[in-house]
């Protein structure tokens, strides 16, 4: 998960997500790996073996997060919906 935030935001909220958020994701991982796939419904099975990450990302650096993404030191899975692969209908 990557949540860009503005030049300006020095919010208390802001600070607490780039700490906390990682350290929840972490949490969320470790339990993933104690979770045997055999005891989830079938199609929940492959969910269990993604890893989740998160990001609080300002302008400042857009730049070496974009260049560590392009060198393969952060790799997304990005997985896009059916229905928001399509465009919007105007009307």
């Amino acid at each position: 998960m990557v949540e860009i935030k503005h030049v300006d935001d020095a919010s208390e909220e802001s600070r607490a997500k780039g700490i906390h958020g990682p350290q929840h994701f972490a949490g969320l991982n470790r339990r993933l790996r104690l979770v045997n796939p055999i005891d989830l419904p079938e199609p929940c099975r492959d969910s269990v073996n993604q890893q989740y990450a998160f990001y609080v990302l300002h302008p400042s650096e857009y730049a070496g997060w974009f260049a560590k993404l392009r060198d393969g030191r952060i790799a997304l899975d990005v997985v896009v919906a059916p229905d928001a692969a399509k465009p919007a209908e105007s009307g």
